[in-house]
């Protein structure tokens, strides 16, 4: 048995920058006192208007892993800054860095798939990997990733144990984006952990954690969650036991008969 404990910051976007910022920075020391050992932060939690502060959020890239490094390094634990917008060789992307327990970046997930008015901003990602911590393979799909199951189950091949699905997901939005991540979780056999954010009316929050369970006797798994509170900012602390559905998912993934599908790649992108 391999157990993980993940912390979730379901954060207030106000209307400060700023404010955001001290906000969010208790919130995830909160986690941290509570042992968490990766902590994820949503997609654009920086500002209720994010499209209309492209650049002032660029600028602040630095200073935002500087000031939570420091916690990153001073409780040991790992942490996941969501989707932030960042420059790089001039162009805009929608990034999430990683920031580990030694509080230096040790990884960065670029979003792959843009939505609506992200692809007039935004350069896509081309690329989706995992990184190591422990001994556990992490993967993270940023908000509308989760979309398309060709993106969870490139991570699966690529050994993920664990999946983190930042976002920024409207109230009417939520219950699809829960059964997506139970879907994916289902099909891959792997943990996976939404994290939205709150601003009501538009959003509520209602944060996802998908472990998985397995009936022993008949080998059948199935999704149990963890909600967190509609409305309310506040953080939740989970330990997972992501050992135990590695020979499950081996299992599912090496029943795959792929010679059918080389069709995938015929049709146009």
């Amino acid at each position: 048995m391999y157990n993980v404990k993940v912390g979730v910051v379901q954060t207030f976007i106000a209307q400060e920058i700023r404010k955001n910022i001290e906000d969010c920075l208790k919130l995830t020391e909160k986690a941290a006192k509570l042992n968490a050992e990766i902590i994820c932060l949503p997609e654009q939690w920086l500002s209720r208007n994010p499209y209309k502060a492209v650049d002032k959020l660029a600028k602040l890239m630095p200073q935002l892993i500087d000031r939570f490094r420091l916690l990153a390094e001073e409780y040991s634990t790992s942490i996941l800054l969501g989707g932030c917008v960042e420059e790089v060789m001039g162009r805009k992307i929608v990034s999430c860095p990683v920031l580990g327990s030694n509080g230096s970046v040790i990884f960065k997930q670029v979003k792959t798939h843009l939505f609506k008015e992200e692809k007039k901003l935004f350069t896509p990602g081309l690329k989706l990997d995992t990184f190591k911590i422990r001994n556990l393979r992490v993967g993270i799909l940023i908000c509308y990733d989760l979309v398309f199951p060709e993106t969870a189950r490139i991570l699966a091949l690529k050994g993920a144990d664990l999946i983190f699905n930042p976002s920024r997901i409207k109230r009417e939005g939520v219950p699809p984006w829960h059964l997506y991540l139970k879907t994916r979780a289902l099909e891959n056999r792997i943990p996976f952990v939404g994290v939205n954010s709150v601003f009501p009316p538009n959003y509520n929050g209602k944060s996802l954690i998908v472990n998985l369970e397995v009936e022993e006797e008949k080998e059948i798994v199935y999704p149990v969650t963890v909600v967190m509170k509609p409305v309310h900012p506040g953080v939740t602390v989970k330990s997972l036991d992501v050992e135990k559905m590695r020979r499950y998912r081996e299992e599912r993934l090496a029943e795959r008969n792929v010679k059918t599908y080389s069709a995938l790649l015929k049709f146009p992108s």
